[in-house]
């Protein structure tokens, strides 16, 4: 990104200030590139104010949503994630600007998507509850590919593993893995509820009393949205340990959600390894470089 900001002004918007590495950020930081704390429309609407063509490297689809809805003029976008894919095609307005599906690239979707969330996930469980997964019955909502990797690596790590999708093509694929596919109340009532479907409010108020006493919830998917605000802000909050709250609901048993309902490989961890990261980094770097190239 550095080496970036030498050839064209770059400004950066970190997705969520809770999930920005500080380091990372800390290293830009001694370069030319514009740094604001988080993202807002109010700042991409100062930004669009300024002269030059105009690019977009989106991580979610918040940027391409707000280019398409106002109708600006930009020259080219990309987008990295399967839920900002899954945004941009169900606007009701078209964007009128070239994107490019990078999330789409095989390497990023089998490495990234299927193989690191699952790892960097319960590898971070274990550090922020010092738990393992041993004889637990865990339970997963959503069978995409993140879902999928989250799954498979809880199963090898020891845990009993259930699963829910609406999508009855992918319920029918988790339970000829092996999963046990109940309804989704069954695996709310799992030891261990992750989510990852990528969808707003995938785990409501209502949900609460699903949940069995000491359960740890905990979000894997798009943003802390997936979780209900009315249970990520529940009076009853207590903090136990780092990135671990009690909450005690009047309807229902005392529960665990960890790191207040952020994701938690980005929010309480490291994410994805080195090694990982560095083939989806140069997957977003050739993107970027092709769309800048192609618009010269």
């Amino acid at each position: 990104i550095r080496d970036l900001a030498k050839k064209v002004e770059l400004t950066v918007f970190p997705c969520r200030p809770e999930t920005t590495d500080p380091e990372g950020w800390k290293y830009l930081t001694q370069g030319s590139a514009i740094l604001h704390p988080a993202w807002s429309e109010n700042l991409m609407d100062e930004w669009y104010q300024s002269e030059g063509n105009f690019f977009l490297c989106d991580l979610g689809g918040d940027m391409i949503c707000w280019a398409a809805e106002r109708g600006v003029a930009i020259q080219g976008a990309m987008e990295g994630t399967t839920s900002g894919i899954k945004a941009i095609a169900s606007l009701s307005e078209k964007p009128e600007f070239r994107i490019v599906d990078w999330n789409s690239a095989p390497l990023k979707l089998e490495i990234h998507n299927e193989k690191m969330v699952g790892f960097s996930l319960w590898q971070t469980f274990t550090e922020v509850t010092r738990l393992s997964l041993h004889g637990k019955s865990v339970g997963v909502l959503g069978y995409g590919l993140v879902g999928k990797g989250i799954a498979r690596t809880a199963r090898a790590l020891g845990g009993s593993v259930s699963v829910y999708d609406p999508d009855a093509r992918r319920s029918t694929c988790a339970s000829y893995e092996g999963f046990c596919c109940p309804g989704r109340a069954e695996v709310l009532q799992s030891e261990v509820v992750v989510t990852s479907t990528g969808v707003y409010g995938a785990l409501k108020e209502e949900d609460m009393p699903l949940f069995t006493e000491g359960a740890f919830v905990l979000n894997a998917g798009h943003s802390e949205d997936e979780i209900h605000e009315a249970i990520r802000d529940h009076s009853s909050r207590r903090k136990v340990l780092e990135h671990v709250e009690e909450l005690n609901p009047d309807l229902g048993k005392p529960f665990f959600l960890l790191a207040r309902g952020r994701l938690l490989n980005l929010a309480a961890g490291f994410g994805d390894t080195i090694n990982a990261f560095d083939v989806t980094s140069a997957i977003l770097v050739e993107t970027l470089a092709d769309l800048l190239a192609q618009d010269s």
